[in-house]
């Protein structure tokens, strides 16, 4: 039985520029077994509701900002799996989780960047869950014990998220200790300017 993986999917510029990571990566792979599909969760797809990628041949979501243009020309051409796709909307309502299937989404880079890394070939069917992260930690529990079953099938399971994602958001709006560990001053009364919170969909280039 093939184990779950929670995988930093780092940097867009990891798929120009693999280094120890893709190297890692690369043994993690080539240490298991071939999985007969995978189904993962990207911190770039959240959502309100559950959606479960349905797209027979995804495609390659370049969502980020100011990178090299090499990095766009990238492409992930793995086929999707609407058949594992209906499972997993089954497996969910039998938990009486409600979800929905997105026939168009396509792989974000939280999940094609390290799936290079993996397995470069792109010959295994991916299928993409959203992340309801508004809905609270144990919803996703309950989620990931659902699915759990899906690893006596050959499927692997993983996780896809990366510390600095959020972090903007987290040293300017969430966690005043993190607003005094990096010396940066809150909004003073109702008349500051909010920041926004950062794009959820993807990275910008520093």
């Amino acid at each position: 039985m093939l184990p779950s993986l929670f995988i930093s999917h780092g940097s867009p510029m990891l798929a120009l520029q693999p280094g120890a990571s893709g190297v890692a990566l690369s043994q993690l792979a080539a240490d298991l077994p071939k999985p007969t599909a995978i189904l993962l969760v990207s911190a770039h797809w959240e959502s309100s509701e559950l959606r479960v990628s349905g797209a027979r041949q995804p495609a390659t979501l370049h969502d980020f900002g100011g990178f090299p243009a090499p990095l766009y020309q990238i492409q992930y051409p793995a086929p999707g799996s609407p058949a594992l796709a209906d499972q997993v909307v089954e497996l969910l309502a039998e938990a009486g989780l409600v979800a929905q299937i997105d026939p168009t989404r396509p792989l974000d880079h939280g999940a094609w960047v390290p799936l290079s890394l993996l397995y470069p070939q792109a010959d295994i069917p991916v299928v993409q869950l959203s992340l309801p992260s508004r809905l609270g930690p144990a919803l996703q529990n309950r989620i990931g014990h659902c699915l759990s079953v899906l690893r006596r099938q050959g499927l692997l399971l993983i996780g896809l998220s990366f510390a600095c994602c959020a972090a903007a958001y987290l040293l300017l709006r969430g966690l005043p200790g993190l607003r005094a560990l990096f010396g940066i001053e809150p909004p003073q009364g109702r008349a500051a300017r909010q920041p926004a919170p950062p794009d959820r969909s993807g990275h910008q280039a520093t």
